[in-house]
């Protein structure tokens, strides 16, 4: 599996249950310190769940360095700037679309979790 060496990972709590949703991307809820599914490429990431909690438990999320996310796409190359798509894995950034990260290895299948480097708040146009 990818390696991972986070810079900073913030506690915060689960607004859903998120139990499926390790290493997918996450927002800010609606409540302070509160954590949802990202689920397009506008949302507000905050960035990747490194845990699996359920509604109302502590959530783990890498924002800075590198973090491992479960890709969608079934071939990419290390470099590739990645968004979230509908159910927060990670997809090929479009032209002028805003990337929260740039995935870090060779991605062979859809579902491969995969090193990315975290660009979060320095969102990088693909």
């Amino acid at each position: 599996m990818a390696k991972m060496n986070p810079g900073v990972i913030l506690s915060r709590t689960a607004g859903v249950d998120l139990r499926s949703r390790q290493y997918h991307a996450v927002k800010p809820g609606t409540v302070t310190n509160e954590v949802l599914l990202a689920v397009d490429a506008t949302n507000a990431v905050m960035g990747l769940l490194e845990n699996k909690p359920a509604q109302g438990s502590a959530a783990g999320v890498v924002v800075s360095g590198t973090g491992l996310w479960m890709i969608s796409d079934s071939s990419l190359a290390p470099g590739a700037r990645l968004r979230p798509n509908t159910v927060g894995r990670g997809v090929l950034a479009a032209a002028n679309q805003p990337a929260m990260a740039t995935l870090q290895e060779q991605v062979t299948g859809s579902g491969q979790i995969a090193e990315v480097q975290l660009t979060i708040g320095g969102s990088v146009i693909a």
